[in-house]
């Protein structure tokens, strides 16, 4: 399981960029970045895995705080989509991203 750094863009606040490497644990993250993001995967309808992040807050976030922010992509650096929802205050959405997904389907 790899985590992405966060960071939050100078010009737009909302606008979560993900680092392109992935160096921590889930718990060193947690000591390092207030928003992070973890690889998660799932098998679709048709038994294919699918990879997703999940996003990740040290600290509690309402349902409407969490959707405020767009997330890019750590692999493409696109505007990632959120396709699941928050599962408690600091598990928040899944996302997944839509460029990568098309690329590799092809």
């Amino acid at each position: 399981m790899s985590t992405y750094r966060l960071s939050p863009n100078r010009n737009n606040w909302r606008l979560l960029e993900a680092s392109d490497s992935a160096f921590l644990t889930e718990e060193g993250m947690k000591h390092q970045s207030t928003h992070y993001l973890v690889d998660e995967w799932w098998d679709d309808e048709n038994g294919k895995r699918r990879h997703y992040y999940r996003f990740k807050s040290t600290e509690p976030h309402t349902i409407e705080e969490a959707l405020a922010y767009d997330l890019t992509c750590p692999k493409c650096h696109h505007t990632m989509k959120q396709v699941g929802k928050s599962l408690d205050r600091y598990e928040l959405g899944l996302y997944t991203c839509l460029d990568c997904d098309k690329r590799n389907n092809k």
